[in-house]
C-alpha cells in the first residue's frame, strides 16, 4: 500500500477501509464509524511504514557492524625487571653456545649471610656450568665443570666447547676458603651435533640385485630368464 493521507483514506468506502482494516490485523472495526476506522487504518500505516524504516536502516548499519569498540589502552607495560624468585634457567642457543639468566632475591642472600657467617664476606657470585653428559646428575658427579664469574648480570651466552653433550648450572657463591654455596640449580639442557650424524640406515638390496651376479653368466651361456626363474639351468 502506498502512502494515504486522511482525505485519501475517508474517500474510500466502507467495504473498502474494513479490507485495508483486516490488512493491518485490526480487529472489533465493524462496529465502528467511518471516521473512526480511518483514523485507526492510517495509525496501522503509520506504525507499519516506521517499522519497515527501522528494519531497513539497521540491516542497512548491520552491513558494517564490525563489534564494539574495544578501547586499548595507550601505556605500554613493561616487562618486570623480576619476579621474587631465586632461579638459574639454561637454553641452547647452537651447538658450541647457551644461554643462561637468572634472578637472585634480597632474602636469598641475606639467608646465605647468616649461614656463612664469617665466610659471607669476600664471597663471589659465580654461575658453574656442568658437563652431565651420561649422567644422573647428584651435584657431585659430573664429568667436568668450569664457573663463570657473574658479577652484577643476570643473563649470559656461555661457551660449552664440546657439542652434542648434556648440561646443567648451579647459581651460587665461592667463600674465600674456596667453598661453594648453592643458591640454585638449573634445568638440563643437551646441545645438538656440529656434524651429520655418524649413524646411517641400512640400505636394501632388491633380489635382483642380489642376484645379479648369479644371473649374468647363466644369461651369457643362453638361458633365458624364464629358465633361470623355473630352475632349468642344466644342459
Amino acid at each position: 500500500m502506498s502512502a494515504m493521507t486522511q482525505k485519501e483514506l475517508y474517500a474510500l468506502r466502507k467495504t473498502q477501509l474494513l479490507e485495508l482494516a483486516r490488512k493491518y490485523k485490526i480487529d472489533n472495526c465493524t462496529s465502528l464509524s467511518k471516521q473512526d476506522l480511518v483514523d485507526k487504518v492510517l495509525l496501522a500505516f503509520n506504525h507499519t511504514k516506521s517499522r519497515s524504516e527501522i528494519n531497513y536502516d539497521e540491516a542497512k548499519a548491520s552491513k558494517y557492524y564490525l563489534g564494539p569498540e574495544v578501547k586499548y589502552s595507550e601505556t605500554i607495560n613493561e616487562l618486570p625487571t623480576s619476579y621474587g624468585n631465586t632461579e638459574i634457567v639454561l637454553l641452547v642457543r647452537d651447538p658450541y653456545w647457551v644461554f643462561a639468566y637468572w634472578e637472585i632475591t634480597p632474602q636469598s642472600l641475606d639467608k646465605a649471610r647468616w649461614e656463612l657467617g664469617e665466610q659471607w664476606y669476600g664471597c663471589r657470585k659465580v654461575m658453574r656450568i656442568y658437563d652431565i653428559t651420561n649422567k644422573k646428575f647428584d651435584g657431585a658427579n659430573a664429568n667436568s665443570c668450569f664457573d663463570v664469574e657473574i658479577n652484577g648480570a643476570n643473563n649470559w651466552y656461555v661457551r660449552v666447547n664440546n657439542p652434542n653433550r648434556a648440561y646443567c648450572a648451579d647459581l651460587g657463591l665461592i667463600t674465600p676458603q674456596g667453598g661453594f654455596y648453592l643458591l640454585s640449580r638449573s634445568n638440563h639442557v643437551s646441545t645438538p651435533r656440529a656434524t651429520p650424524s655418524e649413524i646411517y640406515d641400512e640400505v636394501w638390496w632388491s633380489d635382483k640385485e642380489k642376484l645379479a651376479p648369479v644371473y649374468k653368466p647363466l644369461l651369457q651361456s643362453g638361458f633365458s630368464s624364464g629358465d633361470i626363474q623355473a630352475g632349468r639351468t642344466r644342459k
